[in-house]
C-alpha cells in the first residue's frame, strides 16, 4: 500500500493540478447539479448498479498488469497494515452525506434486487451485441412496413396532401407524381430536387431553416461517420479480443461482448494510437465551426432577405380588413363580372417561376376529387417513371445547393435574382428597385363577393348549396345581419390580377392564411406590394398606471398635439369593435411617442385581456358546428331531428334539434357582443402596440430608452408580427409572470429529474418476475425454453421495449408538460418564443434526463458530493469516462429506434389526426367544415421536433470518438429525417406563425454547447486511459475555441439578424398599418380572422390556449 501510494504521488504536479482542477469545474456546474437520476454504474464493480462512495471501478481482467502497479490498482494483494482513519472535514461529511442519501433512495424503489432508478441500461443485465442486432433487425422491419404503407396509401389519405387541397394554403406545392407500383418511391426525387427557394415560398423562412439544420446534420455526420467508421472501429477491435492482444496483456480477453469491443473502452492504457483520437477531436471541432459558420451566413442573408422585400399583395386584407372593402362603388363595379366571379374555380399557381422540378398542374379543389387513384390515362402515371430518373442537371443542381450552404439557390442551381438585386443594391435610387419582383398595379381589384362577407350581399353572388357529392346547409347561420363570428370555414374565389395565370381563379378560406395576417398592404414604385406589419410597429410593456411621477419627469412635455382619434369601424352599435379604442385620450403611450416621433407615429393600441370572448367564442363554434350538422341531415333524409336537453343528451326534453340550437347560437351571439365591450372595462391595460408609418423610426423606437423610469418600466420591444403574438403574457403583469413560474417550476423539476431508465429497469424486474417462480407472474415457458420465438421475445423485453417506452413518455407526457409550462411562464410575447422556449426546455431534459442518465445513473448524487471533497478524484474521473462508454450501448439501441423505425413511421403517421381520419369515415361526415376538419393540416411542433433532433444530435457528437457504431446511426437518422421533413412540410404541415426563422440561434447556441460536451466528456475518456497530455490539452484549448468562435459569430451574424438594420427599413415604403391589423380576432367586429386553432404555437392537437 505504501508503494502503490508513493508511486502515485511520483505523477508530475501539474498533472495533479489540472485533474483535480477538472473533476470540480466538470461535476460543480449547473448541469450536474440538477441531479439526473438514471444511468449504468460504473463504481461498484458492475455495469449497471451504483454503489456507495468508496468502492472501487472494476477493471479487465489482468489490466493493472498493463499498468504496472503505476496508479495503485486496488486489486494488491498481501498483508495491508490497518492505518487511522483520518478525521472528516466538512466536505467528505458533505460527499458522505449525498452518497448515503443517493444510496437509501436507490434502496427504496428497490424490486427483486434491482432499483427502478438506475439507469436506462437497466439492472443486472447488460444490452449486448444480440440485443442490439435484434432490435436493429425489428426496427428495420417495422420502418420497411411503414415506408411501403405510407408508399401505398399517400394517394388515398388526404392527410399525405392536407396543404395541397386546402384552400387556406395561399401558395401551393406541385403535385406529386401517382400511379404504379412506382408510387412507392416516385415521391422522393421531387422532395429532394425542390429548391430551397421553393420551400421557401411554400412553406416559410422557419420551415426552410429547420430544414437547413436538418441538411447541416447531415453534412457533418456523414463525414464523420465515415471517418469514425474507416479509421476509429479498426483501431478499437484490433485492441484486445478474438486473437487481437495489442496491449500485451498475458491473459487477453476473448469472449468480450463484440459491440464493446468497437467502443474506445477497448483501447489500451497510454498507447500512441490515442492521438488518433486527439487529432479526431480537433478535425470534428473545425468541421462542425465551418458548417455551422456557412449556415449563420446563409441564415443572415434570408433574414434580411424576409425583411427587405416586398411581397405581392394581400387580397384577404383588401377583403376584411381594408376599410374600403364593401364600399358601394367596388359593389356596382362589379357589372357583368358577377357570373364570373361565381363559378367553380380553375386553381393555378400564384408563382410561375415557384415550381421544381416538375411543371405547374392543377391543385385540387377543397373538397377534392376522388379517394381513388389516378385513372390509367392520368398524365401522373405516366410521367412517374420520368420523374424518379431526373435529369442530371437537376441532380447536379441538388448537389451544387448542398455543397454551397451559405446560399439560397433555386431550382436552376443559380441564386435568385431578387436576392441578387437586394445584395447589390447600395444607392438611394435604387430603394424601390425590389417592387417590380412582386408588385401589382394597384389600379386592378381582386375583391372578390360572396354570400359570407360583413353585409348582406346574396343578391350579389350566391354560392351553390350543391358542389357535385358534398351537402352544406348554412341556412341558419346566414340568415341574421350581424354575426358574432364569421364562419371560418366558408370558401371563396379569389382571380389572379397579374403574371401568367392572370384571371385565373382559386380557392381561398375566411379563415386567414399566416400571410393574410401578417401583411399589409402599400404602393411601392407604383406598384401594389405587401409588406410585413411587424417592421412598423413596436410592443410597450410594463405601462405605469400611475402617470404622476412620468408627468413629472417629462416637464418638458405638452399636451396641446391632440390629433383626431381614427372611428373608423365597420362595426354596428350593438357590437362593439375595439377599433373604438385605440388612441386612448391621456395615454403615456400616446404623449411620449408624439412628442419623439411626430411625423410618423400612427396609432396606439391597447391590449385587453379578451380570453373570456375567446370562452364564448369557442361555445359558439361548437353549437354552430352541431346547427349545421342537424340541418344538412334534414336536407339529406327529409325528417327533422330531435334531441334532449339534459346531460349529454341522455335525459331531459325532447326538442327539435334545429330550432334548439338556433336559439343557443343567437344567445351565444348576444354574449360575444356584450362581453366585447366587458373586456375593455374589466382588465388593466398592461401592454400597448404603437404604430408607425416607416420602419426606421419603429426600428430606432424599438431598440431605445425613452422615458427616464425604473429599467423595468415603459420597455420598448420589437414588436411581433400579428400571426405570431402571444396574447397570454401581454395579459399578465410581472408579479403575476413571478407566481405562474414558481408554481410550474415543481413540476418541470419532477419531469426532468424522473428517470428516464425507469422503464429500462421496470422491463428488467419484469424480466426477473417472470423466472421467479414464488412471482405471480411466473412464466415457465418463458424461462425455460430455447426456441427462437422465447429467445426473441427476451431480447425485446430487456433490449427494445425500454426504448420504446422512453420515445412513447417523450412524446406522450414530456412534450405536453413543456408546452404548458412555456404558456404558463409567460416568458415569450410571440408564439416563436414559446417555440423556443420549449427547445430549450427539451434540450435541459435532453442533456440531464436522457444523457447523463444514461452516464452516471443514480448515482450522479454520489460523484457530485464526491467532486466537492476532492474524494477519490480517479474513480470519479473513470466513472465518468468509462459512464460514456459503457452507456453506449443503451444509446445505440434508442438511436436505431428512431433512425430505424420511428423516421419511416412519422410518414405514416404525420399525427395523430390520421386517426381521426379513419374514424370519420365510420362516424359519416356530413357537412363541408366536417370534411375539411378530418383531413386538414395541422402545425409543426418546431419545439419538439428540434428537441428530438438536438438529442440525436448529442448523442452522435458525444459518442463520435467513443462509438463508431452509433455515430453511423445517427448519420442514418438525419438522411431519414431530411426527406420526411422536407416532405410533411410541403404537403402535411401548415405553419401557425412566420417568425423569419428565429428558432435558428436557439439551435446554434445548442450545438456550441453539445461540441463543448463532446470536448470534455472526450478528455474525460482519455484520463481513464492515462493519456494526461491529450487530456488536458483538449479540456484547456477546446472550450475557449468554441467561445471564441461562438462570439465572433454572434458578433457578426446574431445582432444583426435580430433587428433590422436601418439601411434595410429606410429602403421599403411608406405604409399605413391598420390598427385592426393588431386587434385580436375575438375583439373586431364579426369576429373577423378568428378560427378555433388560432393563436396556439401548436395548432390542431387539442391544447389550450390560455392557461
Amino acid at each position: 500500500m505504501v508503494e502503490s501510494r508513493a508511486t502515485s504521488h511520483a505523477r508530475p504536479w501539474w498533472v495533479r493540478a489540472v485533474t483535480a482542477a477538472l473533476t470540480v469545474a466538470l461535476l460543480s456546474t449547473p448541469h450536474l447539479a440538477t441531479g439526473q437520476e438514471t444511468t449504468p454504474d460504473v463504481i461498484s464493480g458492475n455495469a449497471t448498479g451504483v454503489g456507495p462512495v468508496n468502492t472501487t471501478v472494476e477493471e479487465p481482467e489482468n489490466a493493472t498488469q498493463g499498468l504496472e502497479g503505476a496508479e495503485g490498482s486496488p486489486n494488491t494483494t498481501g498483508p495491508v497494515t490497518p492505518e487511522p482513519a483520518p478525521q472528516q472535514n466538512d466536505d467528505d461529511y458533505f460527499g458522505t452525506l449525498i452518497g448515503d442519501f443517493t444510496n437509501d433512495a436507490v434502496g427504496t424503489f428497490n424490486i427483486q434486487n434491482c432499483s427502478l432508478l438506475e439507469g436506462l441500461a437497466g439492472c443486472g443485465n447488460n444490452i449486448t451485441a444480440s440485443d442490439v442486432g435484434t432490435s436493429a433487425i425489428v426496427n428495420a422491419i417495422l420502418g420497411l412496413l411503414s415506408f411501403l404503407g405510407f408508399g401505398i396509401l399517400r394517394s388515398r389519405i388526404k392527410i399525405y396532401r392536407a396543404r395541397l387541397a386546402s384552400p387556406a394554403t395561399t401558395v401551393k406545392p406541385p403535385r406529386l407524381p401517382e400511379g404504379g407500383l412506382s408510387q412507392i418511391f416516385s415521391w422522393i426525387p421531387p422532395v429532394l430536387l425542390m429548391s430551397d427557394q421553393s420551400l421557401l415560398e411554400c412553406s416559410g423562412l422557419d420551415a426552410l431553416m429547420y430544414t437547413r439544420f436538418l441538411m447541416l446534420s447531415v453534412q457533418f455526420f456523414v463525414p464523420i461517420s465515415v471517418v469514425s467508421l474507416g479509421v476509429l472501429l479498426p483501431v478499437h477491435y484490433t485492441a484486445e479480443g478474438d486473437g487481437y492482444n495489442r496491449c500485451e496483456y498475458p491473459n487477453p480477453k476473448q469472449n468480450a461482448d463484440r459491440l464493446f469491443r468497437t467502443t474506445v473502452s477497448n483501447m489500451c492504457p497510454n498507447e500512441p494510437l490515442l492521438w488518433v483520437h486527439f487529432v479526431f477531436v480537433y478535425l470534428v471541432l473545425a468541421w462542425a465551426m465551418w458548417l455551422l459558420q456557412k449556415h449563420y451566413v446563409a441564415y443572415s442573408s434570408l433574414r434580411h432577405h424576409y425583411i427587405g422585400i416586398p411581397q405581392k399583395p394581400n387580397r384577404w386584407f383588401e377583403r376584411y380588413i381594408d376599410v374600403k372593402v364593401g364600399d358601394k362603388e367596388e359593389k356596382d363595379g362589379m357589372g357583368d363580372r358577377k357570373d364570373e366571379f361565381c363559378n367553380t374555380p380553375t386553381l393555378a399557381y400564384i408563382n410561375e417561376d415557384f415550381v421544381s422540378p416538375r411543371p405547374p398542374v392543377d391543385f385540387e379543389s377543397v373538397e377534392g376529387t376522388s379517394e381513388s387513384p389516378p385513372t390509367k390515362d392520368s398524365p401522373q402515371r405516366s410521367d412517374s417513371l420520368r420523374n424518379i430518373a431526373s435529369s442530371v442537371a437537376g441532380w447536379k443542381d441538388f448537389a451544387k445547393a448542398w455543397f454551397s450552404p451559405d446560399k439560397l439557390l433555386d431550382h436552376k442551381g443559380e441564386e435568385p435574382e431578387d436576392i441578387k438585386v437586394f445584395n447589390s443594391i447600395r444607392r438611394a435610387d435604387d430603394s424601390n428597385v425590389m417592387s417590380k419582383y412582386n408588385g401589382e398595379n394597384d389600379a386592378v381589384s381582386n375583391v372578390i363577393l360572396t354570400s359570407m362577407s360583413l353585409k348582406d350581399q346574396a343578391d350579389v353572388c350566391t354560392q351553390s348549396p350543391h358542389r357535385g357529392d358534398h351537402l352544406d346547409s348554412t341556412e341558419s347561420l346566414e340568415r341574421g345581419t350581424s354575426f358574432a363570428a364569421l364562419k371560418w370555414w366558408d370558401v371563396y374565389t379569389e382571380t389572379s390580377a397579374s403574371g401568367s395565370k392572370k384571371g385565373h381563379e382559386r380557392e381561398c378560406m375566411v379563415r386567414p392564411s399566416v400571410r393574410h395576417i401578417k401583411g399589409v398592404n402599400c404602393t411601392q414604385d407604383d406598384l401594389l406590394v405587401s409588406v410585413n406589419a411587424a417592421q412598423y410597429a413596436v410592443l410597450v410593456t410594463d405601462i405605469p398606471q400611475d402617470t404622476v411621477q412620468v408627468e413629472t419627469l417629462r416637464r418638458n412635455h405638452s399636451r396641446n398635439h391632440s390629433r383626431e382619434t381614427n372611428r373608423l369601424s365597420f362595426g354596428t352599435e350593438d357590437d362593439f369593435d375595439a377599433l373604438q379604442d385605440i388612441d386612448p385620450s391621456g395615454d403615456i403611450c400616446t404623449q411620449v411617442f408624439k412628442q419623439i416621433f411626430p411625423e410618423s407615429f400612427m396609432h396606439v393600441v391597447p391590449v385587453y385581456d379578451f380570453s373570456s370572448v375567446t370562452k364564448l367564442l369557442l361555445q359558439w363554434d361548437k353549437a354552430a358546428q352541431r346547427l349545421e350538422i342537424q340541418e344538412g341531415l334534414y336536407q339529406k333524409t327529409g325528417v327533422r331531428p330531435t334531441m334532449r336537453t339534459g346531460f349529454l343528451g341522455l335525459c331531459g326534453t325532447r326538442v327539435d334539434s334545429i330550432e334548439h340550437l338556433q336559439k343557443v347560437v343567437e344567445k351565444l351571439n348576444l354574449k360575444i357582443k356584450r362581453e366585447r365591450r366587458r373586456a375593455k372595462l374589466r382588465s388593466e391595460r398592461k401592454c400597448s402596440f404603437v404604430l408607425f408609418n416607416n420602419q426606421v423610426d419603429a426600428a430606432v423606437a424599438a431598440q431605445s430608452v425613452l422615458l427616464p423610469l425604473d429599467g423595468t418600466k415603459f420597455v420598448t420591444h420589437r414588436a411581433p408580427g400579428p400571426d405570431n403574438i402571444n396574447w397570454l403574457t401581454l395579459f399578465k403583469s410581472n408579479k403575476d409572470k413571478f407566481v405562474r413560474r414558481l408554481l410550474i417550476l415543481p413540476i418541470l423539476i419532477i419531469v426532468m429529474v424522473f428517470p428516464a431508465g425507469f422503464f429500462s429497469s421496470a422491463m428488467a424486474v419484469l424480466d426477473s418476475l417472470f423466472c421467479t417462480d414464488t412471482a405471480p407472474v411466473y412464466w415457465d415457458w418463458y424461462c425455460s425454453t430455447t426456441s427462437p420465438i422465447g429467445i426473441l421475445l427476451k431480447r425485446l423485453i430487456t433490449g427494445w421495449l425500454p426504448s420504446l417506452l422512453v420515445t412513447v413518455w417523450q412524446n406522450v407526457i414530456v412534450t405536453r408538460v413543456f408546452y404548458i409550462a412555456a404558456l404558463v411562464e409567460c416568458v415569450a410575447f410571440s408564439l416563436s418564443g414559446v417555440d423556443k422556449r420549449i427547445t430549450s426546455l427539451y434540450f435541459y431534459w435532453d442533456f440531464f434526463n436522457i444523457f447523463l442518465g444514461s452516464v452516471l445513473g443514480a448515482g450522479l448524487f454520489t460523484l457530485f458530493g464526491q467532486a466537492v471533497g476532492l474524494d477519490d478524484l480517479r474513480d470519479v474521473l473513470e466513472a465518468i469516462g468509462q459512464g460514456i462508454t459503457s452507456s453506449a450501448t443503451f444509446l445505440t439501441n434508442y438511436v436505431l429506434l428512431r433512425a430505424f423505425c420511428l423516421v419511416p413511421f412519422k410518414l405514416l403517421f404525420p399525427h395523430p389526426g390520421i386517426l381521426g381520419y379513419l374514424l370519420s369515415f365510420v362516424r359519416g361526415r356530413v357537412t363541408r367544415r366536417q370534411r375539411f376538419d378530418s383531413w386538414s393540416p395541422k402545425s409543426w411542433m418546431y419545439g419538439r421536433e428540434s428537441g428530438t433532433s438536438l438529442l440525436m444530435c448529442l448523442i452522435g457528437v458525444v459518442y463520435s470518438a467513443t462509438s463508431p457504431i452509433t455515430v453511423g446511426v445517427v448519420a442514418v437518422y438525419f438522411l431519414g429525417m431530411v426527406v420526411v421533413a422536407r416532405h410533411h412540410l410541403i404537403y402535411v404541415y401548415s405553419r401557425n406563425y412566420e417568425s423569419g426563422g428565429e428558432l435558428w440561434p436557439v439551435l446554434f447556441d445548442r450545438l456550441i454547447i453539445i461540441l463543448g460536451s463532446f470536448a470534455i466528456f472526450t478528455s474525460c475518456q482519455l484520463l481513464t486511459k492515462q493519456a494526461w497530455f491529450q487530456a488536458v490539452t483538449i479540456f484547456l484549448t477546446a472550450p475557449f475555441l468554441l467561445f471564441k468562435f461562438w462570439s465572433i459569430q454572434r458578433k457578426r451574424h446574431a445582432l444583426v439578424s435580430e433587428h433590422i438594420p436601418l439601411d434595410i427599413a429606410w429602403r421599403q415604403p411608406k405604409a399605413s398599418v391598420p390598427p385592426q391589423m393588431y386587434i385580436a380576432s375575438e375583439l373586431r367586429s364579426g369576429a373577423v380572422g378568428w378560427h378555433p386553432e388560432q393563436g396556439k404555437a401548436w395548432s390542431g392537437y387539442g391544447l389550450p390556449r390560455f392557461l
